[in-house]
């Protein structure tokens, strides 16, 4: 475990301490990410300030509220999201999994207001024809319980412009956290069998109890005690499939 010198490395489980962990030292061996890829994040927007992202590559970034650039910041979530794939190795605290890719913020306070369904199709649309070519969605319905607010045929189109029309016609790759309200999966990420939905693990290797699960589940990440940034130079332990999306 000496091929990072970030002092708490040793509290990453997730990327290198445990035997379930995603063996990142051989990756990084591969490579650490390129700034040619652009990776969206739409969440609440990101402490770019931060020390850990003193390395990190930030493109055009949108409010997804107020339907205009730059991004804002609207509480701790985007920001640890952020800092799980984009820390600097070898420079502070800790180790992100691919820092040397090129970050895109779309910013929403994803609360419940009443515009919310259509201003995340817009932030996704904004993304798609702002040359993303990976969409992190760490949000959802709640198991159900916001599904009337967040459905809509347009934040649908959204998605379905970003997988068949994105990267150039490639299509975006497009990723959403399966859900904390075990069993269910969260809407969108049932949505379409081409999203990639991502469920948690703990340190046990077994799935989180919160996790979400079932026919439309792609992949698990760890998810459980997962340390990263917060706003202000602070870092913070949280638990959730949000933590294994990124």
């Amino acid at each position: 475990h000496n091929c990072v010198s970030d002092t708490r490395y040793s509290e990453q489980w997730a990327i290198d301490n445990t035997g379930i962990d995603i063996n990142v030292c051989n990756a990084w061996n591969l490579t650490t990410g390129s700034n040619n890829i652009i990776l969206a994040i739409i969440d609440q927007g990101i402490d770019n300030g931060h020390t850990e992202f003193v390395g990190t590559n930030f493109t055009a970034s949108y409010d997804a509220e107020d339907r205009t650039s730059p991004a804002q910041l609207h509480g701790d979530h985007g920001t640890h999201v952020c800092g799980i794939i984009s820390s600097n190795r070898n420079q502070a605290s800790i180790a992100g999994v691919a820092p040397g890719v090129s970050i895109m913020e779309v910013s929403h306070p994803l609360t419940l207001i009443s515009t919310i369904s259509e201003d995340l199709a817009t932030g996704i649309n904004w993304a798609v024809q702002n040359g993303a070519h990976i969409l992190s969605n760490s949000w959802g319905d709640q198991g159900g319980a916001f599904y009337n607010d967040l459905h809509s045929t347009l934040l649908e189109d959204a998605i379905d412009n970003a997988i068949e029309n994105g990267r150039g016609g490639l299509g975006c790759i497009v990723v959403f956290a399966s859900g904390n309200w075990s069993p269910a999966i969260d809407y969108p990420a049932y949505y379409r069998s081409e999203i990639l939905v991502v469920g948690s693990i703990a340190s046990t290797g077994l799935r989180s109890n919160f996790s979400g699960f079932g026919n439309q589940l792609d992949i698990v990440a760890p998810g459980s005690a997962i340390l990263s940034t917060i706003r202000t130079n602070q870092y913070d332990s949280w638990d959730g499939t949000s933590l294994a999306t990124p």
